[in-house]
């Protein structure tokens, strides 16, 4: 199926340390929900870490069809895992898949996680290095209970350009991803709409999909 964009979304996602907790769950459902308004017409495709060659998507979120495939998103997200979890091959086989797909240099990599166990496998900083060049940056995401080392080395991974780190949680880490991902994506039209002409009872407006469940949005 052809996609409308060339901006394309990889998330790979660490089931197990998201399955430890419900309410990462939740976060999870709500950070997603946020990520497929602000990236709207944009293909997704969703990475396990613990099974990186099993992937779903693109996941295009104004196409027919995307309830059915957001259904199969949160089976993803709640089925079994097997006990290999290696960043380095998820990496790798991402810089293959957007190589194989044309990606366009303005596509990113979301990495959730909220693992308590750092770990730094071997040529992770090497496979990071060659997104970046090829500018698909590596973004990651931590969920509440990831451990300060964990977030350390997750920092380090995505201190290159245009790579980003975002800490989520209800009261300010999704404010501050919309906010950030606003301004990396827009290139300019938030300025061009700071310049419209505005009636003088104007009011923005934007809706959001909360799934069910959520127990703070």
């Amino acid at each position: 199926t052809q996609v409308p964009s060339d901006r394309i979304n990889v998330l790979i996602v660490d089931r197990e340390s998201i399955q430890q907790s419900p309410y990462n769950l939740d976060l999870v459902n709500s950070f997603l929900a946020l990520t497929f308004k602000l990236k709207e017409g944009q293909p997704f495709v969703f990475i396990p870490l613990d099974d990186p060659t099993t992937t779903l998507g693109p996941i295009v979120t104004t196409a027919d069809g995307f309830g059915a495939e957001r259904v199969r998103l949160a089976e993803m997200l709640n089925a079994s895992t097997l006990s290999t979890r290696n960043l380095t091959n998820a990496l790798a086989i991402t810089y293959n898949f957007l190589g194989d797909q044309g990606a366009g240099k303005e596509s990113a990599i979301y990495f959730i996680t909220g693992s308590r166990h750092p770990a730094v496998p071997d040529r992770l900083y090497s496979i990071a290095r060659l997104l970046n060049e090829a500018s698909w940056p590596v973004n990651t995401v931590t969920l509440p209970g990831a451990s300060d080392k964990v977030i350390q080395v997750l920092s380090n991974l995505s201190d290159q350009p245009d790579g980003d780190t975002f800490e989520i949680n209800v009261l300010d880490g999704l404010y501050e991803f919309a906010e950030r991902t606003l301004r990396a994506d827009t290139k300019g039209g938030l300025t061009a709409l700071g310049d419209a002409d505005l009636s003088q009872n104007a009011i923005f407006e934007v809706n959001l999909d909360i799934d069910p469940g959520t127990r703070e949005a």
